[in-house]
């Protein structure tokens, strides 16, 4: 099902709870998880869908549901202080979101492995976008029962940003930071009703939610 905001320009904001996509489709002109200045926000996005608008994430978004893809319709921006985690369940299978316009890039990427590439070097494109700007301040790698470290970092092109796995024979799973970037980070107002869990489904089924549109 679809969930429409599109009287108005409307602007679809998350500012206390969940977003959670099942195969759903929200449309806006822009969609905000988390307002600015609010960088204790619980809002987060999660699931597998689509969001036809620009997507501005202050709090956390978490692709899929071990794995999965959130398409974005527009342009998408993550502001310094957004927190992402995209779990890598194989070399095929990983959490994605793919961008039709431009990504902006900032705050922290978590990425729990299901498993320990075979290789060093495996490459997995986290993010697709038309264009891409900015950086992860850091990245940080969780390991299904490892001792050794086994580091992660993110590299950026003009359309993906990679999170790449380099083998280590240290002792210790570490949290590394990533290639300089210039950042850009888009900041705007926001509504300021907080709002519950919201579900979008293939079939429109919701929880009880309260939003605001502007």
């Amino acid at each position: 099902g679809t969930l429409n905001f599109t009287f108005n320009a409307a602007t679809y904001t998350q500012q206390q709870g969940s977003l959670v996509l099942h195969n759903g489709i929200v449309s806006a002109k822009s969609v905000s998880i988390g307002v600015t200045g609010a960088a204790a926000t619980s809002a987060s996005l999660s699931g597998v869908g689509t969001i036809q608008g620009n997507v501005v994430v202050y709090a956390s978004i978490s692709a899929g549901f071990s794995p999965g893809i959130i398409n974005a319709q527009g342009d998408y921006t993550l502001t310094p202080s957004s927190s992402s985690k995209f779990e890598i369940a194989s070399e095929s299978s990983y959490d994605q979101v793919r961008v039709t316009g431009k990504a902006t890039l900032a705050g922290t990427l978590t990425v729990p492995f299901a498993y320990v590439p075979s290789s060093s070097g495996a490459s997995f494109p986290i993010i697709t976008s038309g264009s891409s700007s900015g950086f992860f301040a850091s990245v940080t790698a969780t390991w299904p029962g490892v001792s050794n470290s086994n580091n992660v970092n993110a590299t950026y092109t003009q359309t993906s940003t990679n999170v790449v796995y380099t083998s280590s024979s240290s002792s210790t799973t570490t949290s590394s930071s990533v290639t300089t970037t210039t950042a850009t980070t888009a900041s705007s107002s926001r509504s300021t009703s907080a709002a519950s869990s919201l579900i979008v489904s293939g079939f429109a089924s919701l929880t009880p939610v309260i939003f605001c549109l502007v």
